[in-house]
Parts: structure tokens; C-alpha cells; sequence
């Protein structure tokens, strides 16, 4: 996302953590360094509205293209 210096994944956090209903992120870390990069990341600082609106409008306009289970359902994965 333009005007900020975030990997994808520090990004995908700090947006999750945006929002004041949500107060813990279960990342999927199988790296130490992937670790400590996470650590960083949960610094405090998260998105401004401005940031977390931008964010916002990047969500694909189609959820069921995205849901695997639906594509499974749909027997589109065999």
C-alpha cells in the first residue's frame, strides 16, 4: 500500500490491529526470524483511518472468489 514501508505481512497485522474490538493476532510463524519480525511489527503504531479506509477499499469485491471451502463445495478444486 502506497505511503507506507510495511511488508504484506506486517501490514495484514497492523491492519487486524487497527480496529479496537481486536486485541491479539494469531500469525502462522514457522521461522525465527519471521518471529522477531512479528514482535517488531506489534509496536503500537497501526494504521491511521486514513490508511485503515485505503486498506479497506483493496478487499476484493467478491468474497465467495476467495472462500476455499465453497470452492470445494462447489467441486472446483478437484
Amino acid at each position: 500500500m502506497e505511503g507506507t514501508n510495511y511488508k504484506l505481512p506486517a501490514l495484514a497485522t497492523k491492519f487486524a490491529l487497527s480496529f479496537p474490538e481486536v486485541s491479539s493476532v494469531l500469525e502462522g510463524i514457522d521461522k525465527q526470524e519471521y518471529l522477531e519480525e512479528a514482535l517488531r511489527t506489534v509496536d503500537g503504531v497501526y494504521l491511521s483511518k486514513e490508511k485503515l479506509n485505503k486498506a479497506r477499499q483493496l478487499a476484493y469485491p467478491e468474497p465467495e472468489f476467495i472462500n476455499l471451502p465453497y470452492w470445494d463445495k462447489m467441486k472446483w478444486l478437484t
